[in-house]
């Protein structure tokens, strides 16, 4: 029996479970219960998680590109580093998740708007926000955070990195909240 017979004829048992770096491509997990489990780069592209809880799983570096996670409960997972591109997140419940470095290019039922500068020492940046729950969360380095965190995260940081940093969040905030009204 191969990985993916045996999660997809055990779906609704697999909390907690360690299947890192596991080839789950296609499967179909409608509705399991993955909660809390270790999908770390695991490769779960175009796999069928509509309505699966994965909440407080570990998806860093996990492939779900094509996933349909429509319905899905994401609340408190890491999707550090993971592949969304043209995945279905609609409805999808992404509070407290962690996006940072996560690629939601062409992402269904997400609106994402970004953009990076260099003046940031010795590397770029790139500030990034995504709507969850009707509200843009902001991602940036190590920050994630509302509108008002960010703001007060930029105004306590080095005076000579302030400019870049307030023009964009100027920009993507202005456009999130312009993708919002359409």
């Amino acid at each position: 029996m191969t990985m993916k017979e045996l999660v997809e004829n055990n779906k609704k048992s697999l909390r907690g479970a360690n299947l890192r770096e596991a080839k789950l491509s296609g499967a179909k997990l409608s509705e399991a219960n993955l909660s809390e489990a270790k999908l770390r780069e695991a490769d779960l592209s175009w796999a069928d998680l509509s309505g699966t809880d994965l909440s407080g799983a570990n998806l860093n570096r996990a492939n779900l590109s094509g996933a349909d996670l429509s319905g899905a409960n994401l609340s408190g997972a890491d999707l550090s580093k993971a592949n969304l591109r043209e995945a279905d997140l609609s409805k999808a419940d992404l509070r407290e998740a962690d996006l940072r470095g996560t690629n939601l290019s062409e992402a269904d039922g997400c609106l994402r708007a970004s953009c990076s500068w260099t003046d940031h020492g010795e590397c770029g940046r790139e500030l990034l926000a995504v709507v969850i729950d009707n509200e843009p969360v902001y991602f940036c380095g190590c920050f994630m955070g509302s509108e008002g965190e960010l703001r007060e995260y930029i105004a306590e940081g080095e005076e000579k990195y302030k400019a870049s940093p307030t023009i964009a969040f100027n920009f993507v905030s202005q456009r999130i909240k312009e993708m919002m009204r359409e």
